[in-house]
């Protein structure tokens, strides 16, 4: 697990205080509708002139085949890094993830508005607001920066000398989201009754089970079926307007 330290405190909360509220934002179809942090890296082939191997897939990227509770996912992470990491200068990686953050802004259209306002809203109101995502920090931390993320969960890839080893140590794939999430709240005194989760896949389901307030975001049949459906997650009912949303069932609706 890599973490990212942004503006806003991430110390745990002083003994005798109430615990701060945390939301946790899946990247990559969640917050992020018109690109993915995956884009970046194969800006980062490109750029670098790495050959397309199969365990990128077709558009470059790690594949995600397995399902909601499997860790094959993680598996093809490991090869795409090994595949298209080793040997690159860290500090290079890092400024081709910046540039790829800012010519996508530029392009215009890559948030999925309805979230965006979530996330705004939850920094209005003094959450601790956190990313999360598969991809490794030089994708992700641009994105944190640009919206003031707290604290980003993300593929921690192994590095020497200033080089990427081509070794992923821990792919933020699947059940480590849920791990992850689980360490963060418990390392800085989080409330995990109020905390919120946002996420678009049934891959994220590992994440989504560790929040009292999970909230599936777009179509994914079997998300939509965990959250309103009283699977693993329970059926959640709520509107807070004063944070810029409307759930309703653990659906996020629109923004308010």
């Amino acid at each position: 697990m890599s973490t990212f330290s942004g503006p806003g405190p991430t110390e745990p909360a002083p003994a005798g205080t109430a615990p701060r509220v945390v939301a946790f934002f899946d990247v990559d179809g969640t917050l992020l509708s018109g690109t993915s942090t995956f884009t970046a890296m194969e800006r980062c082939r490109r750029a670098l002139g790495r050959p397309l191997t199969e365990a990128q897939g077709p558009a470059g990227t790690p594949g995600a085949t397995g399902g909601p509770y499997t860790d094959s996912s993680a598996a093809e992470a490991a090869r795409a890094c090994r595949e298209l990491l080793c040997g690159l200068q860290v500090a290079e990686v890092a400024r081709i993830g910046r540039e790829w953050f800012q010519a996508e802004s530029a392009r215009g259209g890559i948030w999925n508005e309805q979230v965006l306002e979530a996330f705004r809203g939850h920094v209005r109101r003094g959450f601790l607001t956190v990313l999360v995502s598969g991809a490794v920090p030089a994708c992700v931390e641009p994105i944190a920066r640009h919206l003031g993320a707290d604290a980003i969960l993300c593929s921690d890839p192994e590095t020497a000398v200033g080089r990427y080893t081509g070794r992923l140590v821990s792919p933020m794939t699947g059940r480590a989201r849920g791990y992850g999430a689980r360490r963060f709240m418990n390392g800085h005194g989080l409330d995990r009754a109020g905390a919120f989760a946002y996420a678009d896949r049934a891959t994220d389901l590992p994440l989504l089970a560790e929040v009292g307030n999970p909230v599936a975001v777009g179509d994914d049949p079997l998300l939509a079926a965990h959250v309103e459906g009283g699977g693993r997650l329970g059926p959640r009912s709520a509107t807070d307007r004063s944070a810029g949303l409307e759930i309703e069932d653990g659906r996020l609706l629109t923004s308010a």
